[in-house]
């Protein structure tokens, strides 16, 4: 008797570490809602889990939160200045792994 195996491939997640759940429920709903749409765009490099918010990536996510460039942009300083985003390089953020992880 012969078997098939069907491998199914897992879609690409998010992990929001439920530890740091009240830090993250402190922000306001439309810094969470801007927050997930970036996370979308999180990548994993040898320097940890990045966004890079080029153009084309901070149009999408203005798009889909309905926000203005300088919305999404005071969103990203004010990511970085809670700690959960790290400026790398121009446009280049690490994305702190105390809060999330993809997979």
């Amino acid at each position: 008797m012969i078997k098939e195996v069907i491998k199914i491939k897992e879609p690409k997640y998010l992990k929001i570490y439920l530890n740091t759940l009240p830090e993250l429920v402190e922000l306001t709903k439309g810094s969470i809602h801007i927050l997930l749409v970036c996370l979308k765009y999180m990548s994993s490099s040898d320097e940890g889990n990045i966004i890079i918010f080029r153009v084309d990536i901070k149009n999408k996510i203005c798009e889909s939160c309905n926000i203005a460039i300088g919305t999404l942009n005071n969103a990203i300083s004010n990511f970085a200045k809670q700690n959960i985003f790290t400026r790398k390089y121009n446009s280049v953020y690490i994305v702190n792994p105390k809060y999330f992880g993809i997979g």
